[in-house]
């Protein structure tokens, strides 16, 4: 077994009234500050009740090594008492700190992409399309230029959500399928046909709604992958068709 990358640095991007939120970070070997480079950002899944960032490290590591500022970011989960409005608010707050330390990063504060796993990829998403609910007077978007949302759940009847809604909530207001309309960030929706948590069909319903509206949405379904990509050759399917994704946008150049 492989040995867990470790990060190159750890910066606390938001400190809240009971825990310091922090980026686990990965520079590219040639980095240094004023650099003007595109930035992965991985989002864990677990829903919203568990995990941790340290999933994301290889994935962090993996696209620091093709010249991306990466990393892996922290955010609330329901065990912190946080409801869904406050770690979406947590991760909006990870893109604007992004923006607002581009020349410390070496960052290109337009170049922002974030891949979200089954959790995670529900606040990718989110960040992007409950623009209703973004709107706090900081100049910085939290919105992402790319998004890439792996076994996603878009129905907040999975994935546990319904425990983080704050109270007497409306599940349908933080859906993000429900907020699809044109001018969204190219987006990658990947699920694997083997997934037993989460349908396949959430996500081929979701990169339809996209395309319908007119936003580039790429759909690529992994036959024989289940939720986690754990085996190795679907991990390394993954992340051949992530990095083909970040390509064709000009991410990974070379």
């Amino acid at each position: 077994m492989s040995q867990q990358p470790s990060p190159h640095a750890v910066e606390v991007y938001k400190q809240t009234e009971t825990v310091a939120l922090k980026a686990y970070l990965f520079y590219p070997e040639t980095w240094q500050p004023g650099d003007h480079r595109p930035v992965f950002v991985y989002l864990h899944g677990g829903s919203f009740q568990r995990g941790s960032p340290e999933t994301g490290y290889d994935l962090a590591a993996h696209f620091a090594r093709l010249g991306l500022v990466a990393m892996s970011v922290q955010y609330r989960l329901s065990s912190d008492q946080a409801t869904v409005d406050m770690i979406i608010a947590d991760v909006r707050s990870a893109v604007r700190w992004i923006r607002q330390s581009a020349a410390e990063l070496g960052a290109d504060p337009e170049k922002v992409s974030c891949m979200g796993a089954s959790a995670g990829g529900r606040l990718a998403a989110s960040i992007a399309l409950l623009s209703e609910q973004n709107n706090d007077q900081v100049a910085e978007s939290a919105v992402p230029n790319a998004l890439i949302l792996v076994a996603a759940s878009f129905d907040p009847d999975n994935e546990g959500f319904l425990v983080v809604l704050p109270e007497r909530a409306d599940p349908d207001v933080y859906s993000p399928i429900n907020y699809i309309r044109a001018g969204l960030p190219p987006t990658l929706v990947v699920h694997g046909l083997a997934d037993q948590m989460i349908s396949p069909t959430v996500s081929e319903d979701f990169a339809a709604k996209m395309q319908a509206a007119g936003n580039r949405s790429e759909l690529y379904l992994l036959e024989g992958a289940d939720h986690f990509f754990r085996e190795p050759l679907y991990r390394r399917q993954l992340i051949a068709r992530v990095e083909a994704f970040l390509q064709s946008l000009g991410y990974i150049t070379g």
